[in-house]
């Protein structure tokens, strides 16, 4: 039984895989297995992975045998084939520093807490644009689950990279209801956290890439998921703060800015959705906004935007079309 287990779904990433993981091989820490699972994928993936194979036998390759469309999936899958005391997942598109596990190991040894959480740097062109948590937040401190989780809504202001207890990981995965959705991840995390007594942090660095690739940046239908899987957020939330407490108020948030977001891809991209698929995703785009206290958020956005969206339905996907017009239009200025 090591002592991590390095869970990592890879799908299409012949340009990332090896700097991912041989940023594990490279680990101060040395007591760890890599769970690869591969969702089908179509490019050199695969082929890279099994050079490693033959280098190190702690890395283990599972493959789908077909392409499911979902980091969650392959995700779930790795976790539950691994033996490791703490879960740390690792998207084959990123890396990690090589005193990643040392730190954490550390830190657990210190506090015996459930989840430690490290520092996550978003890269784009090899150069860091913002971390989570930010760097006043203080990482000495002690947080109950509940607490952590509500650093996550309705905006992150601490990431979720780092280790997490096996038993724990495991528990959420069987509570939540997730499926293939795009964004499960985002309920999964949070019911982790509500799950955890005590969450600590450590100066741990997860580099975490701005891949325009990546299946939560490439459009397609399944970006859409993230009005359901909000919704199953407010039901986590509101199971563990009550219905009408300020946690769930600060969901209430998260749930407009989901809907607001969503519009705009919608109209930014709806010269490729066909007619079927535009029905169904202003459908979505109406059951979200149908879910949205109105006066949960009055107050938390500006007077204008919440007069022009709580009016009505059809006028607030007026108002982001002219929107999102006017920005093209701005754009087409720019460069001519």
């Amino acid at each position: 039984m090591p002592e991590f287990s390095i869970v990592m779904p890879a799908y299409n990433v012949e340009k990332y895989i090896s700097e991912a993981i041989e940023s594990v091989i490279h680990q101060s820490f040395q007591d760890w297995e890599l769970i690869i699972v591969d969702d089908a994928s179509t490019d050199n993936t695969v082929q890279i992975i099994q050079k490693y194979l033959h280098i190190d036998d702690r890395i283990k390759l599972y493959i789908l045998p077909k392409n499911t469309g979902s980091v969650y999936i392959p995700r779930k899958e790795a976790i539950l084939k691994s033996k490791g005391k703490m879960i740390a997942y690792l998207d084959a598109d990123d890396y990690i520093e090589n005193t990643f596990l040392e730190k954490i190991h550390n830190r657990y040894l210190e506090t015996k807490a459930d989840a430690i959480l490290g520092r996550m740097c978003s890269i784009k062109n090899n150069l860091v644009i913002y971390t989570l948590p930010k760097t006043n937040f203080d990482m000495e401190q002690t947080l109950s689950g509940k607490q952590a989780c509500m650093l996550t809504v309705p905006y992150w202001n601490i990431g979720a990279a780092g280790a997490v207890n096996r038993n724990i990981y495991i528990s959420a995965l069987d509570k939540s209801e997730t499926s293939n959705m795009v964004y499960a991840d985002e309920v999964v995390t949070r019911q982790i956290m509500l799950l955890c007594r005590k969450i600590v942090f450590v100066d741990a660095k997860y580099m975490y890439r701005y891949n325009e690739e990546s299946l939560t940046k490439k459009f397609s239908l399944k970006r859409f998921d993230c009005l359901n899987v909000n919704n199953l957020l407010l039901n986590l939330i509101e199971e563990y703060f009550g219905s009408e407490s300020e946690e769930v108020k600060s969901m209430h948030l998260l749930l407009f800015n989901g809907v607001l977001s969503s519009i705009a891809l919608y109209y930014t991209n709806r010269s490729k959705i066909n007619k079927q698929e535009k029905k169904i995703i202003v459908e979505k785009l109406k059951a979200g906004y149908k879910i949205i206290r109105w006066d949960y958020i009055k107050g938390k956005i500006s007077n204008h935007t919440y007069f022009v969206s709580h009016v009505g339905f059809n006028t607030m996907m007026f108002v982001v079309l002219v929107y999102v017009k006017a920005k093209r239009i701005k754009q087409l200025f720019k460069h001519t």
